[in-house]
């Protein structure tokens, strides 16, 4: 796969390499969805932000609306390898969104990733944690990266529904503060999801 990143003198510059005709064609096809995507973006943001007044605090249900059209064409494996997915949010935020409406958090913590990935857990466990709360468990690299964690964290959403408000965060800190001296990399299954288990019935 391919995707344009930059547009010169009205050229495509690709992400890539040596890039085939046939990876022209559907990059082509998804640089045209990303440019509708950024519009429809925009115009939920603002709609939001002029109800609000001039800022805008993140809610989860936006995260998730938002988070829904974003994987509706990051999930499309004809356009989109799940090893490509950063340069999707690149893409969207220097070719197609105003860079002020949703600041990027770091070079390696995009809000636009965080939407998407809210976007994969039941709609009633995301809607009961705050936007706060979410975001500063996907700020820890080490658990935001790693695969056996989201597949862990899926099983659990999809088992307890709800949280209390403020439960995340401080599981969060509590994962965080048990794994970061740690690679996890040599644990088996059983031995990480223990860890995490512990880390969530800490009172």
């Amino acid at each position: 796969m391919a995707v344009i990143i930059n547009k010169l003198n009205g050229k495509p510059v690709f992400n890539t390499l040596n890039v085939s005709e046939e990876k022209i064609e559907k990059a082509l096809k998804l640089d045209n969805a990303l440019a509708k995507l950024g519009a429809e973006i925009e115009k939920i943001w603002l709609a939001r932000r002029k109800r609000e007044g001039t800022g805008i605090k993140i809610d989860v249900d936006l995260a998730y609306t938002l988070g829904k059209k974003i994987a509706a064409i990051v999930d499309d494996n004809d356009l989109v390898s799940p090893n490509e997915r950063n340069w999707i949010w690149k893409a969207l935020r220097e070719m197609y969104l105003n860079v002020d409406i949703i600041k990027i958090r770091g070079k390696t913590r995009d809000d636009l990733e965080y939407f998407y990935k809210a976007s994969k857990y039941p709609f009633a466990f995301i809607k009961s944690i705050s936007w706060d709360g979410w975001s500063r468990l996907l700020d820890y690299p080490s658990i935001r990266q790693d695969k056996r964690f989201e597949k862990w964290l899926h099983k659990k959403a999809e088992h307890v529904g709800e949280v209390k408000k403020g439960f995340l965060r401080k599981f969060s800190k509590n994962l965080y503060s048990l794994i970061k001296n740690k690679d996890t990399t040599v644990l088996s299954d059983q031995e990480l999801y223990e860890i995490y288990e512990y880390a969530w019935n800490i009172d």
